[in-house]
């Protein structure tokens, strides 16, 4: 049938200067909801930075990175170290520099989460609950800290064995499905692509993945590639929500009303 191959299957190339060359991101990446915001956010910043950087930019010093105060070299380190990981994906090296970070200035609480976050990636429930625990410790009002808290609030369940596979699974596929469309907000094609691919390869029978495909075939102007896959997620729909569905992916709506369902089919 239509749906049995993988989303991404000849459908990566993309004139876009923005994308890198990239594989399909691997399946250790970030499960959850708020980590998967997190990581989206976290990956395209770095994305951003490497690009800064790369066209001559740098970060903001002081006399000598030496002589900078120890917050500002462990912000320092961690920008570099997401602008590295987004482009390499090296968990084991991300994990040396922040904690390397931790080390210049244990206070600068955003390494912490992002600690907490590769530890939820190596499903170490323990530690992460410990480092997003000491980020809160630090930032009990940061930017991050509904997120740290809501991630604790779910780690509970992984821990006590109160969530079941079939829920986790439901899981991974939203959050597959809400960085692609993270990434295909900031135009990068082939990161959205790889993404939903991983997404349809957990749970075929939903929409949501193949709805982000079309979409991402439409702003890259192939119309017959996102009617394709327009198509496939108006089959998979339930019959009550086929109306809205083609009207979000029509090329004036954009996708602005899609959102992941809660659960399959519905």
């Amino acid at each position: 049938s239509t749906s049995s191959a993988p989303i991404w299957a000849g459908l990566t190339q993309t004139s876009s200067a923005r994308a890198p060359p990239i594989r399909p991101c691997p399946r250790h990446m970030p499960v959850t909801h708020a980590t998967a915001r997190l990581a989206s956010c976290t990956m395209l910043a770095g994305m951003a930075l490497s690009a800064s950087l790369t066209q001559g930019a740098s970060l903001p010093t002081t006399a000598s990175p030496s002589s900078a105060p120890a917050d500002v070299r462990a912000q320092r380190k961690v920008l570099q170290t997401e602008a590295a990981f987004m482009l390499d994906h090296d968990r084991a090296k991300a994990q040396r520099r922040f904690l390397a970070a931790t080390r210049t200035a244990p206070s600068y609480a955003p390494a912490w989460f992002d600690l907490a976050v590769l530890a939820e990636g190596r499903k170490d429930w323990p530690e992460a609950q410990r480092y997003f625990q000491q980020y809160l410790s630090l930032q009990p009002t940061g930017a991050d800290a509904e997120r740290a808290r809501s991630q604790l609030a779910l780690l509970a369940r992984y821990t006590d064995g109160s969530l079941t596979p079939a829920v986790a699974r439901g899981m991974e596929y939203e959050a597959r499905v809400m960085r692609a469309r993270a990434f295909l907000s900031h135009g990068l094609f082939r990161e959205a692509i790889a993404e939903v691919g991983q997404a349809q390869a957990i749970d075929r029978s939903r929409w949501e993945a193949y709805a982000v495909a079309s979409l991402a075939m439409s702003k890259q102007g192939k119309p017959e590639a996102a009617a394709k896959f327009a198509g496939i997620a108006l089959e998979h729909a339930p019959p009550d929500k086929r109306e809205q569905i083609r009207a979000a992916l029509s090329p004036e709506s954009g996708g602005a009303a899609l959102r992941p369902s809660r659960a399959a089919g519905q």
